[in-house]
């Protein structure tokens, strides 16, 4: 059997096909497959071929495998003769002393995987040629088997303040705000989440896993940036803080709440929201409960 891996697309047997591939198109050459099912996952095995792939959907085979080491002895018809832009596989992809277990290489729409034997002199022991991108995949796909496309979020820019911008002395405080006005309240949108934020952000890799027990730096200087519109002063009616808060846990994701990351230094903030009659608070100093109940605010701590 004969297979060029071209420009074109996948001759067989001098016949042009193209993966993604019906099942019922592939079966008429290799014959019919065993299926194997394992979760989301369809594996097809041809005996005695050293051929075997993957299937998407119901009816599409995406993945094919092609075994020149098999222990088991091949159906003549079977003995694969493989070329790549009709260069034969072995001088396609010439050996380096450094290869190691596997090597990719990405042919017109099509990636190519060489599994590579650990003997010396190193040889190729398999071939997997794997189908182009899922946006190019789903052209193909009947409608019942489209392939979701995970949707990468557009990186959110601070918001800003259509008219004067409050300023703020004490940035916790500010956080405390923001939790009212975004999280519960929902006037300062679109709300942050850390999650899509990260998968948005191009400058680096964000590790939440890794990360979230302490400031995220990006996230932090979000907030920082974001302005909050002194139209809002006057719907700040109390403010709670809570470990729980989702500003925080936007901030520091995987924060446990036991230390003083977002206590607040400064009051005076309160000044700016004549509306303000409730305060629950991160806070132990009794002196600084006193001096907000002079000002008509029933702060309690939480």
């Amino acid at each position: 059997m004969k297979l060029n891996i071209t420009k074109e697309g996948l001759y067989i047997n001098d016949e042009i096909y193209h993966l993604p591939l019906r099942m019922e198109v592939i079966n008429k050459i290799f014959g019919e497959p065993k299926l194997i099912v394992h979760k989301k996952n369809k594996r097809v095995v041809w005996a005695n071929t050293g051929l075997s792939g993957f299937v998407f959907g119901t009816k599409y085979l995406n993945q094919l495998d092609i075994k020149f080491d098999t222990k088991k002895e091949v159906k003549a018809e079977f003995a694969i003769d493989v070329k790549v832009d009709g260069v034969d596989y072995k001088q396609y992809l010439k050996i380096k002393k450094d290869d190691y277990i596997y090597v990719e290489k990405d042919h017109y729409g099509y990636q190519l995987q060489f599994q590579i034997g650990l003997d010396d002199p190193k040889e190729i022991k398999a071939l997997t040629i794997t189908s182009m991108p899922i946006e190019k995949l789903n052209e193909y796909l009947d409608e019942k088997d489209q392939i979701e496309i995970e949707k990468i979020p557009e990186l959110p820019k601070p918001i800003k303040a259509e008219g004067e911008a409050m300023v703020f002395k004490d940035f916790n405080f500010k956080l405390l705000v923001i939790e009212e006005l975004m999280y519960f309240q929902e006037k300062l949108q679109p709300k942050f989440d850390i999650y899509d934020f990260a998968k948005a952000y191009t400058k680096r890799e964000i590790d939440i896993e890794e990360e979230g027990y302490d400031f995220i730096p990006e996230a932090l200087e979000y907030f920082k940036e974001l302005e909050i519109d002194s139209k809002y002063a006057a719907d700040i009616v109390d403010l709670c803080q809570d470990g729980a808060n989702d500003v925080y846990s936007n901030i520091i994701p995987l924060w446990d709440g036991e230390d003083d990351s977002f206590d607040i230094k400064y009051y005076d903030d309160v000044d700016l929201f004549p509306n303000l009659k409730e305060l629950t608070l991160f806070e132990e100093d009794e002196a600084v409960y006193e001096k907000l109940r002079e000002k008509g605010i029933d702060a309690e701590p939480i």
